[in-house]
């Protein structure tokens, strides 16, 4: 395979559960790591898109903003049922749904009329959100295989590439810990 920016970013979004194959990870820690992370992904998300809606109230226009608003909603309420010590297998089918809800939103950010160009710091934040992303669909996917989709791989790569290099996992749950608290 070649690396290329995109092959990388996905690579590294996999990471916490590559390191779960390798042994240094437990099932619990899994869980708690996808329990965790789907909550942060959502809430980080809608932190971002409601103040971005309030800073740059006509940069997205009022018919692609309620269809953002319910994958988001949707999003939430789904994640809002992940509970810790969840069977893997039944979170998966959550998790699924939580990511197909988080891939739409990406999908409808990174198409006309947005094209991914979203202002400082919201990129940034949305970025992460790509940036995580796989984690949860590899998770998903290792309980309920599902065919990949080249056109949420493109909006994810067109996301991360509006916006600064996310090298790492934690480094993507900090910046959405950050948005969600403000900072």
């Amino acid at each position: 395979m070649i690396l290329t920016r995109r092959n990388t970013t996905l690579l590294i979004g996999l990471g916490p559960l590559m390191a779960a194959c390798s042994g240094t990870m437990t099932g619990a820690q899994i869980s708690a790591l996808v329990l965790n992370d789907s909550k942060t992904i959502t809430a980080g998300l809608a932190t971002a898109l409601t103040n971005l809606e309030k800073q740059y109230p006509t940069l997205i226009p009022a018919k692609v903003e309620a269809a953002l608003n319910k994958d988001v909603t949707m999003a939430a309420a789904v994640a809002a049922q992940l509970a810790a010590g969840q069977p893997a297998a039944s979170a998966a089918v959550t998790v699924k749904d939580i990511v197909g809800y988080v891939n739409d939103a990406l999908n409808v950010l990174a198409a006309p009329p947005i094209n991914g160009l979203i202002p400082s710091p919201f990129n940034t934040a949305i970025a992460a959100v790509a940036f995580l992303a796989p984690e949860l669909e590899a998770f998903a996917q290792s309980y309920i295989p599902t065919a990949a989709s080249a056109a949420t791989d493109k909006a994810r790569v067109r996301l991360l590439l509006g916006a600064p290099i996310i090298t790492s996992g934690n480094q993507a749950r900090q910046i959405l810990q950050n948005m969600i608290q403000g900072k």
